[in-house]
């Protein structure tokens, strides 16, 4: 009995201690716009190091990559939701689209973060993610 307590004891500390210390989200989903577009909302922050443009562009790289991991982790909702599992042409397909989005908007508050909205293109989006995100 003392062995499995002292198992579930250490299980809760370590996933306690690989918690981030702020608990509000990196990115989330702003919604479709039509059929073909989908917009994601996104925040990077800096290290804290070089001068303010360095520190600037590091932000707007983190909320960047961000954004194209929320995507990807949208796609792969819908992929095991769906038990359809991973297909390795359609997963590079998409890969492609979410490279080849776009940052619509950017903007810096006074602590260095950047906020942006990362766009994504492509015939009949909302089809392809059906079912891995609720839309309005």
């Amino acid at each position: 009995m003392k062995k499995i307590f002292f198992a579930l004891l250490a299980c809760a500390l370590i996933s306690c201690a690989g918690s981030r210390r702020d608990s509000a989200p990196r990115s989330r989903m702003i919604g479709f716009i039509g059929t073909d577009v989908l917009r994601i909302e996104s925040t990077g922050t800096h290290s804290g190091t070089g001068t303010i443009d360095s520190r600037k562009r590091e932000a707007r790289e983190r909320a960047v990559v961000f954004a194209k991991q929320y995507c990807m982790e949208i796609y792969s909702g819908n992929a095991m939701s769906n038990g359809s599992g991973y297909h390795p042409s359609s997963v590079q397909r998409f890969m492609r689209i979410v490279e080849n989005g776009s940052v619509v908007s950017e903007s810096y508050d006074g602590e260095g973060r950047c906020v942006l909205v990362y766009e994504i293109r492509s015939r009949n989006l909302r089809e392809m993610l059906h079912g891995a995100v609720s839309t309005p």
